[in-house]
């Protein structure tokens, strides 16, 4: 379960803290969607890192785990990026099939290795993934929903504007804090 939680805040850092505006303000957007994929790669293998080595052996079935992920994190926001220039706009159902296929991937491939190899408590991970996107996806969420009620045509890099990390995510997080330590009466 833990490799499970691992590579779920791999992706939630790849998707929604490290990808910025300036991903989308690129003039060759399918060269920064490839930067963005084998990021998105690359990160799952740190992350997971402490499971690479297996009786002193690489552990090759999750090498090839972590490839896919990286690959398929490519094609995928290749084809979400073509489908938006389209449309001229990234769309919620969009948003949503790009991030459910990312998470089925990783769930699927996890289900298919070996359970017995990553039963180790994953409770910091949980609580490091929650917090990662309690504080940056939920923002981009929001936007993203807002503009399809309102029916606006927003550029795409308009969801992760910097603006995001500021004041308001301090007020996020002492909001999470303060929900987390002290109850959700706060609220």
């Amino acid at each position: 379960m833990a490799l499970l939680w691992r590579l779920l805040l791999a992706h939630f850092l790849t998707d929604f803290t490290f990808q910025s505006e300036w991903f989308f303000r690129q003039k060759n957007k399918y060269l920064s969607r490839i930067f963005h994929g084998a990021f998105a790669g690359l990160l799952s293998l740190l992350i997971v890192l402490p499971y690479m080595e297996v009786k002193g052996r690489v552990n090759i079935p999750l090498l090839l785990l972590v490839i896919a992920i990286g690959v398929s994190h490519i094609l995928i926001d290749v084809f979400k990026l073509y489908l938006s220039l389209q449309k001229d706009r990234e769309t919620f159902s969009l948003f949503i099939a790009d991030q459910t296929l990312h998470l089925l991937i990783i769930y699927l491939g996890v289900s298919l290795l070996p359970p017995q190899m990553y039963q180790e408590s994953a409770i910091e991970f949980k609580l490091l993934t929650f917090i990662v996107f309690t504080l940056w996806a939920t923002p981009i969420i929001v936007r993203i929903i807002e503009s399809e009620f309102k029916k606006k045509r927003l550029p795409v890099y308009e969801y992760y504007k910097e603006d995001l990390r500021g004041l308001s995510l301090w007020e996020r997080g002492c909001l999470f804090l303060g929900v987390g330590l002290m109850g959700y009466y706060l609220i």
